[in-house]
């Protein structure tokens, strides 16, 4: 590991990024390695994961790719177990796995519908709840909304449906009201909205 990563605020903490092969995930799993954390990085493009892990540890880091697809709950626990087994801890969730569909309710393809939530909401719920245990005594869960639920954007309906149930606008319903839990056990959680 460099130097700068030995002594970077997140050394000795381990974080584990869903949806890292690629945009806001794959900065994410960067930027905490960068830091110094230990990066486990997920998503279900395998080729895409690895080649995260090969710039994280060519800069000195520590990673471990977990390719699946968390909105299957029994990979979300998988992939929170892996990380456990590997890096011995887990101090740091980022919930940054998502798809962006077109389309409104008249006509709608509801299998389409189906697949984002599934994987917006409700992979970020699995990977939530099975993190927030081994989190328990400290940690942070931060999930990745999209802009769109607060803006009127008629194209892109089921994404902010989805994103909206995670981080309602001024609300602290839905996942957000996840943030009692990591709160009482000692950690935080915070939904973001990329855009």
């Amino acid at each position: 590991m460099s130097d700068d990563n030995k002594n970077g605020p997140l050394a000795g903490k381990v974080a584990l990024v869903t949806g890292a092969s690629s945009g806001i995930g794959e900065g994410a799993a960067l930027a905490l390695a960068a830091a110094g954390a230990s990066v486990a990085v997920s998503a279900r493009r395998a080729d895409r994961l690895e080649g995260v892990v090969r710039r994280i540890e060519g800069a000195g880091g520590a990673a471990i790719a977990l390719p699946g697809d968390v909105s299957d709950e029994a990979v979300a626990e998988g992939v929170v177990a892996q990380t456990l087994e590997r890096f011995g801890r887990l101090d740091i969730l980022v919930n940054s796995a998502g798809v962006i569909r077109e389309g409104g309710v008249e006509g709608a393809d509801t299998a389409e519908w189906r697949a984002v939530l599934e994987i917006n909401l409700l992979a970020c719920l699995y990977s939530c709840k099975a993190a927030i245990g081994p989190m328990r005594g400290g940690g942070d869960i931060i999930n990745i909304t999209s802009l769109p639920p607060r803006a009127n954007v008629s194209r892109l309906r089921i994404r902010p449906t989805a994103d909206t149930a995670v981080h309602p606008p001024g609300e602290q319903r839905g996942l957000y009201s996840l943030a009692q839990e990591p709160a009482a056990a000692g950690g935080a959680l915070v939904a973001t909205e990329a855009g």
